[in-house]
């Protein structure tokens, strides 16, 4: 009888495994401070790899500072006059409350570059991380902030980017003279541009990784206090009239410990 006792407690083991994973972010440390009153930007003279003539996403982390018009966070754009000089830009408007995305169709002589927007409200010195998926075949763009989309997608835009010899801005667009204007005011972390229409689930499960050389990533800029582009295509930024960096994140980037496993085996005989 005893022996039967041991080898059903033997079959009755319990096995308990704790595992315990503290969270780990990714340890940026600071983040770029621009101020539109001082005409703060961040540039890079035309490249190819930032030339996208089709599908396109744009994702970066900010936060607004003050009310403004017109503040825009990634732009490859020139002056309103010569439609031949405009590619794309995404623009935060918060006077009118809204996510802008310009589109200049393909050809020197496009004469009616398309916007579509949809209504946000921001609260300020707020993180929030923005992206908008611009898909060049149906001429569409749906917009999203902290992987939530806002409105519904957006139809109307032409379906192929315009290729021009413009610098590309992070903060600004640019005047007809090719100096940058229409300035962001506020934080900006880890910018991305992309040459294809990124999925939701693809955008929220990297928002807070710094990911590197990948396919299609054509810049990923960390702006933790350096300009260089993290994506492998030397799309190094130029300080215009000294943006500094600051210390402010968004919380997913604070260093935490290392994760951790932790097991407990306990076996009743």
């Amino acid at each position: 009888m005893k022996k039967q006792i041991q080898q059903l407690f033997f079959l009755l083991t319990v096995v308990v495994v704790v595992v315990v994973f503290s969270s780990f972010a990714y340890a940026l440390t600071k983040s770029a401070h621009l101020v539109a009153a001082s005409s703060q930007s961040l540039t890079r003279a035309d490249d190819a790899t930032l030339d996208i003539v089709g599908d396109l996403t744009i994702e970066g982390w900010i936060r607004i500072a003050s009310a403004f018009t017109n503040g825009f966070l990634v732009s490859k754009w020139g002056d309103g006059v010569s439609w031949n000089r405009a590619a794309y830009e995404l623009a935060i408007d918060s006077s009118g409350n809204f996510l802008k995305l310009s589109i200049a169709g393909s050809g020197a002589t496009d004469p009616n570059p398309a916007t579509v927007s949809v209504s946000w409200t921001p609260t300020l010195n707020t993180w929030y991380h923005v992206a908008v998926v611009y898909t060049a075949s149906a001429g569409s763009a749906a917009f999203y902030v902290d992987g939530v989309q806002q409105g519904t997608t957006q139809t109307g835009l032409d379906t192929a980017i315009n290729n021009v010899t413009l610098p590309f801005a992070i903060g600004a667009n640019h005047n007809s003279s090719d100096v940058p204007a229409n300035f962001f005011d506020g934080d900006i972390s880890l910018v991305r541009v992309w040459k294809e229409a990124r999925t939701v689930t693809q955008i929220s499960d990297n928002k807070c990784s710094v990911l590197g050389a990948t396919t299609n990533l054509q810049g990923e800029w960390k702006l933790d206090d350096v300009l260089t582009d993290n994506s492998g295509n030397a799309n190094t930024l130029t300080n215009n009239n000294t943006v500094t960096f600051t210390t402010a994140l968004p919380s997913c980037f604070v260093a935490t410990a290392a994760s951790s496993i932790e097991s407990d085996l306990i076996i009743f005989e």
